[in-house]
């Protein structure tokens, strides 16, 4: 993942105003993998990040297939600190989990890349997905704190989801200094953690198709048939013990 810039705190408000109100959303073409890498610079916003898909007052949809939908991005403090999009569960499908596998281009203190920016869990990132703006929410992982120091990759789940058909609203926000540092020589000959990219991730969202396959009935006449023919079948035992 790159490292994106984005100018102003004025943008992200207004991205999180724009969703709040259900603005228009952009459809975009998905078959169950979609790096944010990949999104071109649109309304003259910088390219590779969520939020800019469309331009600044659109927010993406994604309808999600069966099976595995994955979503890699990365969030950076202050320029990129949040990536939101819309996910559609179809008619016919449920939402039945949902993960993130955190900092995967982090790596133990002893090497290059640290997180100590996420040291306290007050100001690591979460990650909300609810209905709407004003509705309950489905789920919050609260704090996507990675090792004691922040610094190893780490899998966070949501708990156990019964979620049906409609459009629901996901968001990464970072709450504090959400930066991968690595420890770069100053000019005082030490080594000082400087913020130098940003934190990767791959989300996952479980989705299976509804069972439709109901009992088949039973006529009403067949426990009825079943009961002559047994009947039947008692008097003829009966008359041949009498012959």
């Amino acid at each position: 993942m790159k490292f994106n810039p984005i100018a102003t705190g004025t943008l992200i408000a207004a991205l999180f105003a724009s969703t709040s109100a259900w603005a228009a959303t952009v459809n975009v073409s998905y078959s169950g993998d979609f790096d944010e890498d990949t999104v071109l610079a649109e309304d003259g916003l910088p390219a590779g990040d969520y939020d800019t898909i469309g331009g600044l007052e659109d927010v993406a949809l994604f309808q999600l297939i069966e099976g595995t939908n994955l979503f890699h991005g990365s969030i950076e403090a202050p320029h990129d600190t949040a990536d939101v999009f819309n996910i559609e569960i179809a008619d016919g499908f449920r939402l039945i989990g949902a993960s993130i596998l955190w900092g995967i281009n982090l790596s133990p203190i002893d090497n290059p890349y640290q997180s100590t920016r996420l040291q306290g869990a007050d100001g690591a990132p979460s990650w909300h997905v609810e209905e709407s703006s004003v509705t309950p929410e489905i789920f919050t992982i609260d704090s996507l704190l990675n090792g004691p120091w922040g610094d190893e990759v780490a899998t966070f789940n949501a708990p156990t989801l019964d979620v049906g058909p409609g459009i629901y609203l996901s968001t990464l926000r970072d709450n504090g200094g959400t930066c991968a540092i690595k420890n770069l020589p100053g000019s005082d000959g030490f080594l000082h953690p400087t913020c130098v990219d940003g934190i990767d991730y791959t989300m996952s969202f479980m989705v299976e198709r509804v069972s439709t396959t109901a009992p088949v009935p039973v006529p009403a006449s067949l426990p009825l048939l079943l009961a002559g023919v047994g009947g039947i079948a008692a008097i003829s035992r009966r008359r041949r013990k009498i012959a």
